[in-house]
């Protein structure tokens, strides 16, 4: 391909979208579909179409092009390729061309998937490629049959499906589900790839058969006298990276099925009948030498299900500096619980006599035995191995207050990290989860590559059908009237950022401080000119968009107070996320305002209970950016306890009974509360 002579190749090609990196020159990426594309249905224009959003989240260096065509299909009347967009697209060439096509309009089949080649051919002929699966229907398998005999890359739409609100009628994404399947097709991208690795060509085995898993070519061979598995993506990520499944291979597989479609690798090695005994990590150790020497990473993520959880926890131990991290489901922590029955489980008389002869004891001096996985675990508590549990609540076979709730427990008490994802009222079965997003999510965290977005500078695609927050409109349409109030009042001394909360000093329309008005900004502020700078809905990355993009490019002021993070809390992201977030907002502001001064008062609390996971969350943000102020220009001062009775709970007097926003006394509060130190701010 003409790519390998660019440096720092990125790819990715997602619904729309694709991207290579190359130094000093902008990387075309070509967004070809059909409605979804274009945005048919998208409120506020083009750009809060799915291209357009994607372009935002990668900044500078991309250029991305919308070449969606209303009603667009591969075949019949109006078919893509007889377009004027086919001859724009054409004549872009694209460095990463995106396609999505295989809405419910379309007529799948032969042809369709035959057509659909044809078309990848010609705009794919000097680009890089990623097919967007359908986010449902049976044109998702013709799909797949296209790209499974080819090096294209694959970006499964069907995630979008657990959100009702990104769609808006007739399997067409609205706003919110164009900005998430932009964000889809970023992290695509910016992962990149390793298009010339091929560990089939790497691996030294003989009778090996080549097989199917989940439409991604496999290979089964035998090693050790044990049954083997590797299966590989149709290209690999650039890190190489892999998951070394432990037990029952095929099995619920969609963790492995979505792992596979973002590059990964899923190898697998029978040693159900070992019980994670020294036999098993000693053909582990062979089998980790034997990939590794074939060109894959060096800290795979484990699998285990059920007893595959004893070999996964017994190498580890052996093994931490070779673990990116363990994910066990409903898995076996204590032998004696399973097979052995010592507990509430029912046990394996069978499985326990083989057990009990593998790791050479017997029934008394079982009792005291440190062999099992819920023991040991100090080197992996060390080495911050994080561990990720999914289990029954009701597990009759391998209960859980005998494996993962004492496993848990001792992990944290030598400071490991571990996540647990309870399934209320359910057994043994069904194992994993129907939406594997969680552990998707950590399985890119353990390698380092988890997108913080709290950092991007990207707009919001929010709306508002009527009167709520805005008075209707569009979150564009907010970021411009605060450019008119900006361009109106130069000489403002006094900014207040961030979310509706902050909006609601001054509401949606009139945001400057007047002298003689009746608000609380107006008798706080109004000699300062302040202007609310408030949007209801934003959150770190928002923020970091309107420093960028113009709202304090005219003025000057001499203090800003800056108060978000609840929206991304409500979003469901981590405080530590969030508070380098806050970090890139302030950092962001001191570049565009060097002689400003910031008030840093991180977010109010959330949550009505205070052991909520919410209120940690805002624990953990204060916890982060306490140290944020320089003693300068930036003062960090958590006021949270104006809002809060002794006993940690919401004070409803100043707290609204929706645990997020503040009644209106609360700015005389918020007001008097932070009088000090922006009086001193202020030169007052």
């Amino acid at each position: 391909m003409r790519h390998s002579l660019l440096n720092n190749l990125v790819l990715i090609v997602f619904v729309f979208c694709g991207v290579i990196g190359a130094e000093a020159r902008v990387v075309k990426v070509a967004c070809v579909g059909g409605g979804n594309t274009l945005g048919v249905k998208v409120v506020g224009g083009e750009r809060n179409s799915y291209p357009s959003y994607l372009g935002y989240l990668l900044g500078d260096g991309y250029e991305v092009r919308n070449f969606g065509l209303e009603g667009g299909a591969l075949f019949g009347k109006g078919a893509y390729e007889n377009t004027e967009m086919m001859r724009k697209v054409t004549r872009y060439r694209a460095d990463v061309v995106v396609f999505d096509f295989g809405g419910s309009g379309e007529q799948g089949g032969a042809v369709f998937i035959e057509k659909y080649r044809e078309l990848i051919e010609k705009l794919g002929k000097r680009s890089e490629v990623i097919v967007c699966l359908p986010t449902k229907g049976e044109l998702r398998g013709d799909v797949r049959k296209l790209v499974k005999s080819t090096r294209t890359q694959v970006v499964d739409l069907s995630v979008l499906n657990k959100d009702k609100s990104y769609f808006v009628g007739g399997g067409l994404l609205g706003n919110f589900g164009s900005a998430q399947m932009a964000r889809e097709v970023y992290e695509k991208i910016i992962r990149g790839v390793d298009t010339k690795f091929d560990v089939f060509k790497e691996l030294d085995v003989s009778g090996d058969k080549v097989g199917d898993f989940q439409g991604y070519e496999m290979r089964s061979f035998t090693r050790g006298g044990l049954q083997c598995r590797v299966v590989k993506p149709r290209v690999a990520v650039k890190g190489r990276h892999w998951i070394w499944r432990a037990r029952f291979f095929g099995h619920e597989p969609q963790f492995d099925k979505a792992m596979l479609d973002r590059g990964w690798h899923v190898v697998y090695v029978e040693v159900g009948g070992l019980f994670g005994g020294p036999e098993a990590v000693r053909h582990w150790d062979v089998f980790y030498k034997m990939l590794t020497d074939a060109g894959l990473s060096d800290k795979p993520v484990l699998e285990g299900m059920s007893r595959g959880g004893m070999i996964i926890y017994n190498w580890a131990k052996q093994n931490p500096e070779k673990v990116a991290g363990i994910y066990g489901d409903n898995p076996v922590c204590d032998g004696r619980s399973w097979p052995g029955g010592k507990g509430e489980g029912k046990g394996s008389t069978g499985d326990w006599t083989q057990c009990m002869k593998i790791y050479g004891i017997d029934e008394k001096s079982a009792k005291n035995f440190k062999g099992f996985p819920i023991d040991g675990l100090e080197r992996l508590a060390k080495a911050k191995v994080p561990l990720f549990h999914v289990v029954g609540s009701a597990d009759s076979v391998v209960p859980v207050k005998e494996n993962t709730d004492v496993l848990q427990k001792n992990y944290e008490a030598l400071g490991g990290k571990i996540e647990v994802i309870r399934k209320a009222g359910l057994d043994h079965h069904p194992h994993s989860l129907k939406d594997p997003k969680p552990l998707i999510d950590f399985a890119i965290r353990c390698v380092g590559e988890r997108v913080n977005y709290s950092v991007l500078a990207v707009p919001s695609v929010e709306y508002r059908g009527g009167p709520a927050g805005w008075g209707g409109g569009t979150w564009w349409g907010q970021f411009e009237h605060i450019q008119k109030m900006v361009d109106k009042t130069p000489k403002t001394k006094l900014v207040l950022l961030g979310d509706s909360i902050t909006q609601n000093w001054t509401g949606w329309e009139n945001r400057v401080a007047k002298v003689s008005g009746r608000r609380a900004i107006d008798r706080f502020y109004g000699k300062y000119q302040a202007i609310g700078m408030g949007i209801s809905g934003d959150r770190t990355e928002h923020l970091l968009y309107r420093i960028k993009s113009g709202n304090f490019d005219k003025i000057k002021p001499k203090a800003v107070v800056l108060m978000i993070g609840v929206n991304d809390i409500l979003k469901g992201r981590l405080g530590e996320d969030i508070a380098a977030g806050i970090h890139a907002v302030v950092k962001s502001l001191r570049k565009k305002l060097p002689r400003t001064k910031i008030l840093a008062l991180g977010c109010f609390p959330t949550g009505k209970d205070k052991t909520s996971w919410n209120r940690r969350q805002s624990e953990i943000i204060h916890e982060e950016i306490k140290a944020i102020g320089d003693g300068k220009y930036v003062i960090y001062k958590d006021l949270r306890g104006l809002f809060l009775k002794a006993d940690g709970s919401l004070d409803y007097n100043v707290m609204s009974r929706d645990n997020v926003h503040l009644t209106g006394k609360a700015y005389d509060v918020w007001g008097k509360g932070m009088a000090t130190e922006l009086g001193e701010m202020l030169g007052d």
